[in-house]
């Protein structure tokens, strides 16, 4: 009887502690989850005779930087051509950080215009090529991208094949307002709401199990307390009492005291010479009781 009883038990602990859990569960999911969709799909620049290039980016987990990606492509040519990228930020100057390249060292940075950064080929090529650039900027709200593709002539000048490519704007959501504390929060409540769960159903168990045992114990441990507060108490106020009765008669025999003292010298003080009285000469000393007393003979 007892083994089922506990087998019942066991299996309502559990039942009690999935439930709970179940909501951190999902919690924890929707982080992972939300975690891998800060990568962004791609962006297409441009896509036609020329060539093409696609952008996107991806979130730091700090939420200060954004890691972006381009990837070009560049057709086979008579004259040789360099590909590029002007980039800005709400037509502010934006200067990219950390920037590489796959293959290495074919990009780098062009500041010499004051409104806009532009990555560019280091060297312009004839050859078909395709590769990745990577670069790192602030945690912005929107990047404007413009690409370019100088063809070199004989003469020596060059012409923008992508002139007429208008900027493409990439925007960025805002960050997430949930901090790493909020969610260390929620995950700690869930766990303390888990362990009250667990202790409820431990209490529901040893009443089940003894029920007499579990109400005894209970009366037990909660009546003697609150009579021997009212006990003591009590007792506290009678010997309080006693003590105020026993100052105040201390008190007042004092002052009888200092009555009867004064009374006496008053007395002391006043006194009269009784063998000078009329009929002083008839006191005799009793002899019955030793006391003065008048003789009538």
């Amino acid at each position: 009887m007892n083994s089922q009883r506990k087998k019942s038990t066991y299996f309502v602990t559990l039942f009690t502690i999935l439930v709970t859990l179940l909501p951190f569960i999902n919690y924890v999911t929707t982080g992972i989850e939300a975690v891998a969709a800060t990568t962004s799909p791609a962006t297409t620049l441009f896509e036609n005779q020329y060539g093409s290039a696609k952008v996107s980016y991806e979130e730091d987990p700090d939420q200060k930087h954004l890691d972006w990606t381009i990837e070009y492509s560049k057709i086979t040519s008579e004259l040789a051509r360099q590909i590029g990228f002007r980039i800005n930020s709400a037509n502010q100057m934006l200067v990219p950080e950390k920037i590489t390249s796959d293959p290495s060292n074919l990009f780098a940075l062009d500041t010499s215009n004051v409104d806009q950064s532009t990555i560019l080929q280091t060297k312009a090529t004839k050859e078909a090529s395709q590769g990745k650039i990577f670069f790192q900027t602030a945690y912005i709200t929107s990047l404007s991208i413009q690409a370019l593709e100088n063809e070199f002539q004989t003469d020596g000048t060059k012409n923008d094949l992508l002139a007429d490519q208008e900027p493409i704007v990439v925007s960025i959501p805002a960050k997430e307002t949930q901090t790493t504390e909020s969610k260390s929060s929620i995950a700690n409540s869930v766990s303390t709401n888990a362990a009250d769960q667990t202790t409820e159903v431990s209490s529901a168990t040893v009443v089940e199990n003894n029920p007499k045992k579990s109400k005894t114990e209970n009366t037990t441990t909660t009546l003697p307390a609150n009579s021997t507060s009212a006990t003591s108490n009590s007792s506290v106020t009678s010997e309080t009492k006693t003590q105020e009765t026993t100052a105040d008669t201390k008190a007042a025999a004092k002052v009888e005291r200092r009555v009867r003292v004064a009374s006496a010298a008053a007395n002391e003080e006043t006194a009269r010479d009784i063998t000078t009285l009329t009929g002083s000469n008839k006191m005799v000393v009793s002899k019955t009781d030793g006391k003065t007393i008048f003789d009538s003979n």
